[in-house]
């Protein structure tokens, strides 16, 4: 028998304000430092449920309400890519020949404009399965390894959840 899940409340929507970051204290620093156009490139990588989605989706967040221009993209919807001041690109290490061509072109523009690309993925930028231009053009910046949340911050985690 499957157990049901009673959904109280929605979840709230990611922020960089509701994430608890632990060990990915760092990553968190770079990520609001790309905001403010203080890095160009961020790379974060690890395991599934490290909090990588929720960092890009916070990121975009944060750089509208500065008054970025800024979208999420992950595959396969990578294709229809507008330049933007802000770009989180999700799964990057899933992108086909269209996707990365797409990112290609997107990370060129948000160079020559200034803007910041949040790049995630499963691996090390050096191991993603991508043409070498994007690839270098990713690990050009900062990467980070996330880390999962250790059990004492999982329950922080769970406790601020139930407050709110």
């Amino acid at each position: 028998m499957q157990q049901l899940i009673l959904e109280l409340a929605p979840h709230p929507a990611p922020t960089l304000e509701n994430f608890v970051a632990g060990a990915n204290a760092a990553a968190l620093g770079a990520v609001r430092e790309a905001i403010a156009r203080r890095e160009r490139a961020v790379y974060l990588w690890g395991e599934a449920g490290s909090g990588k989605s929720h960092l890009l989706h916070g990121f975009v967040d944060a750089a509208r309400r500065a008054g970025l221009a800024a979208a999420y993209a992950a595959p396969p919807r990578m294709e229809a890519l507008e330049a933007s001041e802000a770009l989180a690109a999700d799964d990057v290490q899933r992108l086909d020949a269209a996707g990365e061509a797409a990112l290609f072109e997107c990370f060129n523009a948000l160079l020559a404009r200034r803007g910041a690309l949040l790049a995630a993925g499963d691996r090390p930028a050096a191991e993603l399965p991508l043409r070498e231009d994007l690839r270098t053009r990713i690990a050009s910046g900062i990467a980070l390894q996330l880390r999962p949340l250790a059990e004492a911050d999982k329950r922080a985690a769970l406790l601020a959840r139930a407050r709110e």
